[in-house]
């Protein structure tokens, strides 16, 4: 199913055509980029030390031969993939704000997997952006 962006169809009925290989391509799309983020992360934790624009060439030649950061932007390019696939078929207002999903899984997996402990603030904010999704979600029925 294509959704054409000229024909007036609404984010309320974007939601409502959502087939269950959309919400697939979505969720993939979000797991991808979760996990590139990750990957990213614990590659950068290898590579040691604050970078700044001095260190570009650094950053290239050590990223370059990081498993982990090669595999964190080989996930960024397959989710971009799925992410298209998914915009095909359903409008960028319904699609976007349940890609906030992915700053909750990132939270939940770096505490987890990277052993990182966010503030109190930080969880709050969580909580708000779990609450923002919801309005959506329910102001889209």
């Amino acid at each position: 199913m294509v959704l054409d962006p000229t024909s007036g169809v609404s984010a309320r009925e974007g939601l409502r055509r959502m087939d269950l290989p959309t919400v697939l391509l979505l969720l993939t799309s979000i797991a991808l980029a979760t996990a590139g983020q990750l990957l990213l992360k614990a590659g950068m934790n290898e590579v040691g030390g604050e970078l700044g624009l001095a260190d570009l060439g650094h950053l290239l030649r050590t990223g370059a031969t990081t498993w982990q950061v090669l595999a964190g932007l080989a996930a960024f390019g397959t989710s971009a993939v799925f992410w298209l696939l998914t915009l095909s078929r359903v409008p960028l207002s319904t699609a976007y704000p349940i890609v906030s999903l992915s700053y909750l899984l990132i939270l939940g997996f770096s505490v987890l997997v990277l052993d990182e402990r966010p503030s109190a603030t930080v969880w709050v904010g969580a909580g708000l952006i779990m609450s923002g999704i919801s309005l959506i979600g329910i102001g889209e029925r």
